[in-house]
C-alpha cells in the first residue's frame, strides 16, 4: 500500500522516462503532490492492473493550480485495468484540472473495466482531457464513468475523448463504511447490486499473465464487502483478494478428501444446496470462480 506519502510529481509513486512499469493489486490512499496527488507518469509506457486510486490530492505550493488528484500522465502510454479512482481532489484557484485524473500530451491511454467516480476539481472533476496549453487522448471502455457530464470529464483544446463498447453513467452504487470503494451486494445483505458487477468484458477467471511468477485472476478476488470471489463476467473496479482460504476440496471440513465432498460439490454444481464462501473458495478447484462439474470431477481424482 502506498498512503500518506507528499511530493511535487506523484504523491505516492512518480514514473519518469521509464518503459514497461507495472503496479499491480496496491491501494493508493491519502497522498499529496502537485501534479499527480497519488500517480505521476510522464514519457512512459506503464500498466496499472487492480488498483485503488482514492483520496489523494492535487494541491499546489502556489494559486495556480493542481493537474491530476489521483493520477496525472503526460506524453505516455497507459492501461488501466480493473481500477478504482475515486475520492481524490484537484484543489487550487485557477487552472485546476481532473480531480480523480489529467490527461495531456501525445500517448495512447486506455481505461478498461474500471469505474472514475466521486472526484472533485474545478474542470473536470473525475477526468480531465487536455489542457489550456496542451491537448491529450483518452480511450474507454467497458468502465462505469459520467462521459455525458462535461463538468465530470472535461476534454478541451482539441483533445479527444474515444469510447468503446460497455460504457455505464449508472451511480457504481459503492459500499459503505469500512467497505467503502467496493461494491453493493445482496450477496452480503445490500439492498441492490451496483451496476458494476459483471459489467466488465471478460471472464473473471480470465488472467493477466506479468510474469512466470505473477499471474492475476480476478476469480481469485472480490469486489464484494462480504469477500465473495468474482465469477461469471468479470466486475468493474478495484478487486482486493479475497479472505484466505484453501482450494482443497474438504467441503465438510473432516480433514480428509472422501466422496461425501465429491457429493457435496456435484450438488452445488446444481444449486441444490445453499453456498456460502468459505464453502465455495474451498470446492472451487480449478480456480475459476464458480462450482461446475468439473470442480466436481477434479475433487474425485482427490479420493483417489
Amino acid at each position: 500500500h502506498f498512503t500518506n506519502n507528499r511530493s511535487e510529481r506523484g504523491g505516492a509513486i512518480g514514473i519518469r522516462q521509464s518503459d514497461d512499469v507495472i503496479v499491480t493489486g496496491s491501494q493508493i490512499v491519502d497522498n499529496r503532490a502537485d501534479f499527480g496527488g497519488g500517480v505521476s507518469i510522464q514519457q512512459s509506457d506503464a500498466f496499472l492492473l487492480d488498483c485503488l486510486v482514492s483520496d489523494n490530492q492535487a494541491i499546489p505550493p502556489t494559486e495556480v493550480g493542481g493537474h491530476g488528484g489521483g493520477l496525472y500522465v503526460e506524453d505516455s502510454d497507459l492501461q488501466l485495468t480493473n481500477c478504482t479512482i475515486a475520492g481524490n481532489s484537484a484543489t487550487g484557484f485557477s487552472q485546476v484540472t481532473g480531480g480523480g485524473l489529467t490527461v495531456i500530451g501525445n500517448g495512447n491511454m486506455m481505461i478498461h473495466n474500471s469505474i472514475v467516480r466521486e472526484n472533485s476539481g474545478l474542470q473536470g472533476e473525475d477526468i480531465q482531457v487536455g489542457v489550456p496549453w496542451e491537448s491529450g487522448d483518452l480511450m474507454m471502455s467497458f468502465s462505469n464513468a459520467l462521459t455525458s457530464d462535461p463538468v465530470r470529464i472535461n476534454v478541451t483544446n482539441g483533445s479527444t475523448l474515444t469510447l468503446g463498447d460497455g460504457m455505464q453513467e449508472a451511480d457504481p452504487l459503492f459500499a459503505t463504511g469500512d467497505n467503502q470503494w467496493l461494491l453493493s451486494s445482496t450477496w452480503s445483505g445490500s439492498t441492490n447490486d451496483s451496476p458494476c458487477i459483471d459489467a466488465g468484458w471478460e471472464p473473471a477467471f480470465s488472467y493477466t499473465y506479468l510474469s512466470p511468477r505473477e499471474i492475476i485472476f480476478m476469480s481469485q478476488r472480490t469486489t464484494d464487502p462480504g469477500g465473495w470471489p468474482d465469477q461469471d463476467t468479470v466486475d468493474l473496479g478495484w478487486h482486493p483478494p479475497t479472505p484466505d482460504c484453501e482450494h482443497n476440496g474438504d467441503v465438510n471440513n473432516d480433514g480428509e478428501i472422501t466422496f461425501s465432498d465429491v457429493q457435496q460439490i456435484f450438488w452445488m454444481a446444481f444449486d441444490s444446496l445453499p453456498i456460502n464462501y468459505e464453502e465455495i473458495c474451498v470446492a472451487d478447484l480449478n480456480w475459476d470462480g464458480e462450482i461446475t462439474m468439473l470442480d466436481a470431477q477434479l475433487c474425485s481424482y482427490l479420493v483417489f
